[in-house]
């Protein structure tokens, strides 16, 4: 799945103040500007756009520094402007921002200095000669040698680094696999893992599905349900106009066409009270409920 040129927001928790990492020796790699502004959402928390470019594309990322060390950024503005100057170390390398506020906006620059040894120990563990973009990546999405073992762990094996990236952007971990393993859902692949994470499906999600009396249901019914809008709602809407579904194919099917309580009262108010679930489907599907009034 390549999602490297997705714009995602990152949250930078292993950050901080000061002179750079000395155990960062090898050359300045690459460097791009940065703005931010500070969050209403609660007090110390920055929101940062880092920006970077070469001769044939222009490459940007919203970034989200957490409250603590928010704090300890804007601890060096007592008027709440002036000159800030703050890193990044990752386990592929070190950004360091050098900059100022005013008015409660930043802005200034970065520079990016790769860790020796970061591409050799990825080669290793099975993602190839990585290149300055998928390293430069990696730093961003903390994305390393601790994520790529902790794949290994739960099954993942041979993920290509992309996927590895895509792991980090949508927390697939440990936790949130055996989550859906206890949840009952098996042993699903990753990208069975990645889409339940995009659609927000969660064993708090898969147990209310279930309770919905829809017989088994496996993740692609899960996923179905959250792309239609299948929910506890829906179903009880329902139950209030004595329709009561017990299929999973035949309540996506009322959910999809558009078979809803308010439409079966408008029929029933019209003396159409014994419609049976095929009837339903069959008047939504060709129309007839035009016909019949």
């Amino acid at each position: 799945m390549k999602m490297l040129g997705r714009a995602v927001a990152v949250m930078l928790t292993a950050v901080t103040l000061g002179s750079g990492d000395a155990r960062a020796q090898t050359i300045r790699d690459s460097d791009g500007s940065w703005n931010a502004r500070i969050s209403e959402e609660g007090e110390g928390r920055l929101h940062i756009r880092v920006s970077r470019w070469d001769q044939d594309s222009r490459w940007e990322s919203d970034l989200s520094l957490d409250p603590e060390t928010g704090r300890r950024v804007l601890g060096q503005l007592p008027d709440g402007e002036g000159d800030v100057r703050f890193t990044v170390e990752r386990e592929a390398g070190v950004l360091t921002f050098e900059g100022n506020f005013r008015r409660g906006r930043g802005m200034g620059e970065f520079a990016f200095t790769e860790n020796e040894g970061f591409r050799d120990t990825m080669r290793q563990l099975g993602y190839g000669r990585l290149d300055s973009d998928e390293v430069f990546s990696a730093a961003l999405l903390d994305v390393g040698q601790q994520l790529a073992r902790e794949m290994d762990r739960i099954g993942f094996r041979e993920l290509d680094f992309d996927e590895l990236v895509t792991a980090s952007i949508f927390d697939i971990n440990a936790e949130y696999v055996r989550e859906m393993r206890d949840a009952g859902l098996g042993d699903l692949d990753f990208d069975e893992y990645v889409s339940s994470r995009v659609f927000d499906i969660d064993a708090a999600f898969v147990a209310e599905a279930r309770h919905l009396g829809l017989g088994p249901l496996d993740h692609d019914d899960l996923v179905a349900m959250k792309v239609h809008g299948l929910d506890r709602d829906f179903m009880e809407s329902l139950r209030d106009v004595d329709i009561n579904l017990r299929d999973f194919d035949d309540a996506l099917a009322f959910r999809i066409h558009g078979i809803t309580a308010e439409w079966i009262r408008e029929l029933q108010d019209e003396g159409f009270e014994d419609l049976t679930t095929d009837d339903l489907m069959k008047i939504r599907i060709h129309g007839l409920d035009d016909i019949m009034r």
